[in-house]
């Protein structure tokens, strides 16, 4: 969660501070400022740390805003220019109506934890381990590996979240051939059986359209407990099967 998994980071060794630093910069001060037309940088690299302390949150564009100096307005562009950019991504709220998933307010995560380390001043993996945060970048983690896996099965990157105002809630759900797979994130090394069954709960009245119950956690065991699969964090991939390619070679 720390080093992030941009590639320079890894095969060439490069200290992660380092690196994401001159990102960072050439990110604002090139992309940012040539690409989106944005004239008041100060403003939007406060917008920018600011997100990276709500991931996992809902978007109050107008706290936002009030923040870092700035109408809700420009928090939205913002926010455009950051997906637009692949920085971050916005996880909407689950309806079986379509309609509502594009008008209720939407969480947001970054595509990457090591830029939003970088941007809370996360500077060795021992600080993340006690950071108040961590259970948060532990979430934006999983939220990024769910978005590889799409993708990098030809899908549409198609995540989305369950709340409703009774405090029932999923971190994270998404369909997939007929399936609904329930999706809860825990950074401990244990998942208390009161996680098991607030999952239950909240997904009790979906059974007849087909569910899957998922815990991804920071420990190292693959169990099942009623009905819900507790799956390592090491082994995510094994999270939402891909489809597979089979190619054939010509005779």
């Amino acid at each position: 969660m720390w080093k992030g998994a941009y590639p320079p980071v890894h095969d060439k060794g490069l200290r992660p501070d380092r690196w994401y630093a001159n990102y960072l910069a050439t990110y604002i001060e090139r992309d940012v400022r040539q690409v989106a037309e944005i004239q008041n940088l100060t403003t939007f690299t406060r917008f920018l740390r600011l997100c990276a302390g709500h991931i996992g949150q809902m978007v109050n564009t107008a706290k936002i805003g009030a923040d870092c100096g700035a109408d809700h307005k420009t928090v939205r562009r913002y926010i455009g220019v950051l997906q637009a950019s692949y920085v971050a991504g916005l996880v909407h709220p689950y309806y079986r109506n379509f309609r509502k998933r594009l008008i209720k307010t939407p969480k947001i995560y970054f595509n990457d934890t090591g830029l939003v380390c970088h941007l809370l001043g996360i500077q060795t993996a021992d600080q993340l381990s006690t950071h108040p945060l961590r259970g948060a970048l532990f979430e934006n983690w999983v939220y990024t590996e769910l978005v590889k896996m799409r993708v990098n099965s030809g899908e549409r990157p198609e995540i989305f979240f369950w709340r409703t105002h009774g405090g029932q809630e999923v971190d994270f759900i998404v369909e997939r051939q007929n399936t609904l797979y329930a999706i809860e994130v825990k950074a401990g090394a244990g998942v208390p059986p009161r996680t098991i069954g607030k999952l239950e709960a909240s997904v009790n009245a979906w059974e007849a359209a087909g569910l899957s119950r998922w815990i991804v956690y920071g420990g190292d065991e693959a169990v099942n407990i009623s009905g819900c699969r507790l799956l390592p964090w090491r082994q995510i991939e094994k999270l939402i099967g891909r489809k597979r390619r089979v190619v054939r070679r010509k005779k």
